[in-house]
């Protein structure tokens, strides 16, 4: 694949994020600047911030689509490869992905069948030279965890990048505490962030050898907490503190692996849908607008951009970038009262 360069389809495209930008901020931020409860000198001085985090954002998009342009892929051919939850939406397109770039795979999730067909796509999108290799197994039981990699390094030998993709989805709900909520807790912070912990722990000396990257791929529940899915945004939010706290932990001892956490948004895959829809129909006024304009993106360029950043050994990725969870998850940490920037009428008591 070669190089390309920002051009006037690009220069467009930016145009287009910024716009949709602008109207996401307006329409689901709702900042609201009161003169009757701020003085003048501090209602001046919020603008001022906010709008230096405006014009942050737009320069980090900026820099985005330039980086997302000129990456070819090269230094991908021949490397070793583990994808979890590779049996549809994402981590199938991540699968195809690496295929084209040269890469060998070994894909990994519940449904065999599923992997099969997954893994005859890839040959046929591959070349001879390039290993495919697939294990059924579920996250949610611990030996199957350390089966996955014992498998994959028998397979293809020592691992450059470990994709850590899978999740589970528990219903979606408003809290009360009950016996099934709780056991809901347990379950979903045991297979969204606990298994990633004993996998990486598992792969981590391979990686040492290889200099590889550990690929978080979590949610912006993760950084802009998610109300009825509080089990879910619990478990992405475990999963930032902990892969922060590795990352810097590597990086001080001077080891050469890269950890990149990808916050992702509302993504067009068949369960990003249905829990969308599930938790805007938890709202007594849900924002029209919102639901009405805010485009869902694509997996396959969820795929790109997840490759991308994590063969460029970024620190985070944020995806769609025109769905602002960096900007909002930076709006969070400033104001204390938060919750009253970003708000919607009050849920159906269900």
């Amino acid at each position: 694949m070669k190089h390309r360069h920002i051009g006037i389809k690009h220069q467009k495209m930016l145009v287009t994020e910024i716009r949709s930008t602008t109207y996401v901020l307006l329409s689901s931020a709702r900042i609201r600047l009161s003169v009757n409860r701020i003085r003048q000198p501090t209602n001046m001085a919020l603008k001022q911030t906010v709008l230096v985090i405006i014009v942050s954002v737009f320069v980090y998009k900026l820099t985005g689509v330039f980086i997302a342009n000129t990456f070819d892929g090269s230094e991908l051919i021949g490397k070793n490869i583990i994808i979890t939850g590779a049996s549809s939406g994402i981590g199938e397109q991540l699968a195809y992905q690496y295929v084209r770039y040269g890469a060998n795979i070994f894909i990994t999730a519940r449904r065999e069948r599923r992997l099969q067909e997954v893994i005859e796509k890839c040959r046929s999108l591959g070349t001879s030279k390039q290993k495919y290799g697939f294990l059924s197994a579920d996250m949610g039981k611990v030996e199957d965890r350390g089966k996955v990699i014992e498998t994959a390094m028998e397979f293809f030998g020592d691992i450059d990048q470990l994709i850590l993709n899978h999740a589970i989805l528990p219903p979606v709900f408003k809290w009360s505490g009950t016996p099934e909520q709780l056991e809901h807790l347990h379950v979903t912070l045991n297979v969204n962030m606990v298994s990633f912990v004993h996998l990486t722990a598992a792969a981590l000396s391979s990686l040492r050898r290889t200099s590889g990257s550990v690929c978080v791929v979590g949610s912006g529940s993760g950084k802009i907490p998610t109300p009825f899915a509080l089990e879910y945004t619990a478990s992405k939010f475990a999963l930032d503190g902990f892969f922060s706290g590795l990352r810097y932990e590597l990086k001080t001892a001077k080891e050469n692996v890269s950890i990149t956490h990808c916050f992702l948004g509302y993504i067009s895959t068949e369960a990003g849908c249905k829990s969308f829809d599930k938790i805007m129909s938890m709202y007594e006024s849900p924002n029209k607008f919102l639901i009405d304009h805010l485009q869902p993106g694509k997996p396959e360029d969820a795929a790109q951009a997840i490759i991308s950043a994590t063969t460029r050994r970024l620190g985070e990725l944020y995806f769609p970038s025109y769905q602002m969870i960096w900007l909002t998850s930076v709006i969070r940490s400033i104001f204390s009262d938060s919750d009253s920037l970003f708000s919607m009428e009050f849920a159906k008591d269900k």
